[in-house]
């Protein structure tokens, strides 16, 4: 059961990047994306993968926020745009 746990955490630990690079193909094609279709996007773009997590990737979106290669729109928080 242990052994269990410590591959779903890897394995938790290896999407991360997966999903923040679906995550920046997704801005880096449209500039400008709205919060739910942003999520929706890279749902669709790793559903081949596994099943996306919608928390995670909120946290991987403020992640890239942190690391300033994705930001919030000035005129409406509900978008996103690609920084670099």
């Amino acid at each position: 059961m242990e052994e269990a746990n410590r591959t779903a955490e890897i394995i938790h630990e290896d999407r991360k990047p997966e999903i923040e690079a679906a995550i920046v193909r997704v801005l880096k094609a449209k500039r400008k994306v709205e919060h739910n279709a942003l999520i929706a996007e890279v749902a669709v773009a790793l559903r081949n993968r596994f099943k996306v997590d919608v928390g995670e990737t909120k946290r991987r979106i403020e992640r890239l926020i942190e690391l300033e290669y994705v930001a919030r729109d000035d005129e409406d928080r509900k978008f996103y745009r690609y920084l670099c």
